[in-house]
C-alpha cells in the first residue's frame, strides 16, 4: 500500500444480491448477500466497507458519503441493457440489481470515485458507459475450480493493470459465461485470455477498472491482494484531497489570505 493512504480510513460501498435463505428459517426470508471472501484484504487494511442494497432512492446519498465501489459478482446483465431484446431470456439475470447499479456507476463515475467491477463488476461497468456483451461464451463457466489458476491472461504492458499486478503473465480462475463484446465509452481492453476473451478493462482517464475472474476466490492472496490495494489507495488519495482541514489551518490560511489583501 502506498503512503497516499490516510489517517481516515476510506469507505468502500460493496454491492450485494438477494438471497432467499427461508429454508433455514422455515419460511420466505430475503437477504442482502455477497462472499464473505470479498472483505478480507479491506479489513485487513483498516478499511471500511459498506454492503448495499439496490435502492435506487440512496444512490445520491450513497456516493456524497464514500470513497470507492466494488461491483461484485452475480447474475448475468440483462441484454435489454445493451441491445435491442424482446421475449423470454435464458439465463438468469436481476433487472432491479442492473437499476442500481447502473446509476451507481454513473453516479461514482461523476464524483470521480474509484470502481473496481469483478466478473459481473466488469460486465455491468462496460454497459453503463455503452458497450455491449457476449450473451454467452463456451468454456469459461468452471465452477469447480474456483480456487485454482487454471486459465491464462496476457496484460499489455504499460496498463494500469500491468503496473498492480507487476507482470503481464496472469494465471486465474475462471467462472463466467457473458464476456466483453464492445467496449464502452472511455474503456479500453488490457487483458485478454489465450482464446482471445476479454479479461479486463480499465478506464483511459478516470481511475475505473474491471476484471472478469474472481480474484477473492483464488487460493493464492496476492491476486486480490494487489487490486484492492490500488482501490484503496485510490480512495484514500481522494478522501486525502477532499478532507476538510482542521480548524487551525483553516483559521491560518485566512489569515494569511487576509495578510494579502492588505
Amino acid at each position: 500500500m502506498s503512503a497516499a493512504r490516510s489517517a481516515t480510513p476510506p469507505v468502500i460501498a460493496v454491492t450485494g444480491f438477494l438471497q432467499d435463505i427461508g429454508e433455514r428459517w422455515g419460511g420466505p426470508f430475503p437477504a442482502l448477500a455477497v462472499e464473505s471472501a470479498y472483505f478480507r484484504p479491506f479489513h485487513e487494511n483498516g478499511a471500511v466497507t459498506v454492503l448495499v442494497p439496490s435502492d435506487m432512492a440512496s444512490v445520491a446519498t450513497l456516493v456524497s458519503w464514500i470513497d470507492g465501489v466494488l461491483l461484485t459478482g452475480g447474475a448475468d446483465v440483462h441484454p435489454a441493457r445493451y441491445r435491442s431484446w424482446s421475449g423470454p431470456y435464458p439465463y438468469t439475470a436481476d433487472p432491479d440489481r442492473d437499476d442500481f447499479e447502473l446509476e451507481l456507476i454513473h453516479a461514482a463515475l461523476a464524483r470521480e470515485l474509484p470502481v473496481l467491477g469483478v466478473c459481473r463488476g466488469i460486465q455491468v461497468l462496460n454497459v453503463a458507459l455503452g458497450g455491449t456483451l457476449q450473451m454467452h461464451v463456451t468454456g469459461h463457466l468452471l465452477l469447480k475450480e474456483s480456487s485454482e489458476p487454471i486459465q491464462h491472461v496476457r496484460v499489455i504492458p504499460g496498463s494500469r493493470l500491468h503496473a498492480i499486478m507487476e507482470s503481464g503473465s496472469l494465471h486465474v480462475n475462471s467462472m463466467h459465461h457473458q464476456a466483453i463484446e464492445e467496449p464502452g465509452q472511455g474503456l479500453r481492453i488490457v487483458a485478454w485470455a489465450d482464446d482471445g476473451t476479454p479479461e479486463a478493462v480499465e478506464h483511459s482517464e478516470a481511475p475505473v477498472l474491471g476484471i472478469q475472474w474472481h480474484p477473492e476466490k483464488l487460493a493464492d492472496p496476492h491476486n486480490y491482494d494487489a487490486l484492492v490495494g490500488w482501490l484503496l489507495d485510490a480512495a484514500s488519495r481522494r478522501r486525502h484531497l477532499l478532507r476538510p482541514r482542521p480548524y487551525g489551518d483553516r483559521h491560518a490560511a485566512s489569515s494569511h489570505s487576509r495578510q494579502a489583501d492588505r
